[in-house]
This record gives C-alpha cells, sequence and structure tokens, in this order.
C-alpha cells in the first residue's frame, strides 16, 4: 500500500504503534518464502502478508457473489423472456388482425 508523508505525518495509515499487531509463528522455511516474495514483489514482510490475507479474503467473498449474481440473472433472463413473448404474441395478434383486414379489403374491390 502506498503511502505518502507530508511534514513528518503520515497520510493514509496510521502511525505503527496505532496499528494492530498480531504474532504468528510459521512453518519451517516459510519466513523465507515469505521474504522472498516480499522482495519480488518490491513490499515489506508485513505488507506481502496483509496483501495476501486481503486478496485471499476478496477471493473467498468473491465465491459467495456467484451464487446470488446467479440466481438474480436467472430470474432477470427469465422476466426478460417473458416479456419478449409477450411482445411476440402482441405481434402475432396485429398480424392476424392486419391479414384477415386486407383479405376483406381484397375481397370487396372488383376483380
Amino acid at each position: 500500500m502506498a503511502h505518502c508523508h507530508i511534514m513528518g505525518v503520515s497520510m493514509g495509515r496510521k502511525p505503527s504503534a496505532a496499528q494492530d499487531k498480531f504474532i504468528v509463528r510459521l512453518p519451517d522455511g516459510m519466513r523465507e518464502q515469505l521474504k522472498a516474495a516480499a522482495e519480488g514483489n518490491g513490499r515489506s514482510m508485513t505488507s506481502e502478508v496483509v496483501e495476501r490475507l486481503r486478496a485471499s479474503f476478496e477471493k473467498e467473498e468473491a465465491q459467495h457473489v456467484p451464487d446470488f449474481t446467479a440466481a438474480v440473472l436467472v430470474e432477470t433472463v427469465e422476466q426478460e423472456f417473458q416479456t419478449l413473448r409477450n411482445k411476440i404474441s402482441a405481434l402475432e395478434e396485429a398480424q392476424s388482425m392486419l391479414i384477415q383486414e386486407l383479405r376483406q379489403h381484397m375481397a370487396k374491390k372488383p376483380g
């Protein structure tokens, strides 16, 4: 997360003393893996951990959204199809009436 300093004041983040802290025990080798990933991404190890946690939470949230979105999408498509069926029915009725009027008009014309 980028932030800027204006006259010694950090903008966009709490001072580190005011931020939540959490001690984590890592399995053997994970600290080195984390350090390498952080360096590769141009971040501190803390920023790397925070970014990876944020990404995993976003992924988890996104997995729950499609069920709701799919249900809404299905309902919307069904409504649109019903609207189209109603319009087609009205057009067929209008077509039938026009054909009937045309036949009556042609029957009245002399031969």
